[in-house]
Formats: C-alpha cells, sequence, structure tokens
C-alpha cells in the first residue's frame, strides 16, 4: 500500500487534504496549472499522525493502582535468586552483565506464568517487576565481587600487584572473610591438636 493509498483512507479534513495533496505534488495552482488554488495555503499547526499513533498507544491511566503485591515479591524474589546470580557469574566470566535483558525476561516470564495461572497482571504490577528488576540488574555492589576476584588472581599475585592494593579496594586475601572453607576447617584442626 502507497502512502498516497494511506492518505486517501484517513478522514477528509484540510490537514489530511493538505497532506494528500503534498503527497501527490500538487500542492499549489503552479504545479496543478489551476489558478483559482495558486494561493498560498495557510500555515496551520502541522499534525504528525505518526507521533499521533505512538501517543495514543499509551493513554494516561484514569486512576493509579498498587501494583506491589504478592505476584511482584515473587518477581523480587525470582530477581534475588536466579537473575542477579546469573549476572554476576557473566560480569566475571565474559565481563559483560545481562543488561536489560534481564527486566523483559522478568517481565515476559511472569506474563506467561500469570497467563497459564488463567490470571492476568495489572499495568502496575508489570511496572513495579519491571523496575525492581532494573534496580536489582544494576547492582551497585557488583564491582566489590569483581575487586575480590582480581586481588586474588593469579595475574595479580605474580605481578606483585595484590599486595599493592589498598584495604578499601578489597578486603585482604589474608583476612577472616577470605579465607576457604579448606583453609578454616585446616586452621580449626591446628587450634584443637595444639590444646
Amino acid at each position: 500500500m502507497s502512502a498516497r493509498d494511506k492518505l486517501s483512507e484517513q478522514p477528509a479534513d484540510a490537514s489530511s487534504e493538505a497532506l494528500a495533496k503534498e503527497a501527490a505534488g500538487t500542492t499549489n495552482g503552479a504545479q496543478t496549472g489551476d489558478p483559482a488554488s495558486a494561493a498560498p495555503r495557510s500555515r496551520g499547526p502541522r499534525v504528525d499522525r505518526e507521533l499521533e499513533e505512538f501517543r495514543s498507544c499509551m493513554e494516561v491511566p484514569s486512576s493509579f493502582a498498587d501494583g506491589f503485591n504478592w505476584a511482584s515479591l515473587a518477581g523480587a524474589l525470582f530477581i534475588a535468586v536466579l537473575m542477579v546470580p546469573g549476572a554476576l557469574y557473566m560480569g566475571l566470566l565474559a565481563g559483560q552483565g545481562i543488561g536489560p535483558a534481564a527486566q523483559w525476561v522478568t517481565v515476559i516470564l511472569f506474563i506467561e506464568v500469570a497467563r497459564r495461572a488463567q490470571r492476568s497482571l495489572k499495568r502496575a504490577e508489570i511496572f513495579v517487576l519491571f523496575f525492581m528488576a532494573g534496580a536489582a540488574m544494576g547492582m551497585p555492589f557488583s564491582g566489590l565481587l569483581w575487586n575480590q576476584f582480581y586481588l586474588r588472581s593469579d595475574a595479580a599475585a605474580a605481578y606483585g600487584i595484590a599486595d599493592q592494593l589498598p584495604r578499601w579496594f578489597a578486603p585482604d586475601a589474608a583476612s577472616a572473610s577470605g579465607r576457604t572453607a579448606q583453609a578454616r576447617a585446616t586452621s580449626r584442626a591446628a587450634r584443637t591438636e595444639g590444646v
């Protein structure tokens, strides 16, 4: 369907007629050869139909509803248990996080689960899920995990960088929080033998 056909389907008002003439290349009498229509056209407010179409897709709600309920709480648990650890792992493994895909995965998954449960999610619930996932995936503390990984890496130890990093960057490799379970068990066994 051409632009001219689309314009011919629109209601016949002054702005759509002007747009139809413009699309056809007949905006003034000099092009059509009609001296009566040679008068300059009026400069009214130009209406962008495509913009108006997208504005009408999301209308301002007449009432506002609470979106935080059991469904959004389940979404928060899903994000905390599955999405955040997965994003941290991807950040360490590939150097890239999941990004905005995590938000949409959460929303689409919960919409589908609700559909299977023969329930529909309200706009407010979807809004809360979307922005809760976005806030969690921002991961304000993910840099701390990377700092600890870098401090304990073989490369940092081989070049002597691990000893030069300040304490505020990451806890010391020899600190109690940095020991593994095996090291703790060994130290406990040594203490009990020494007693």
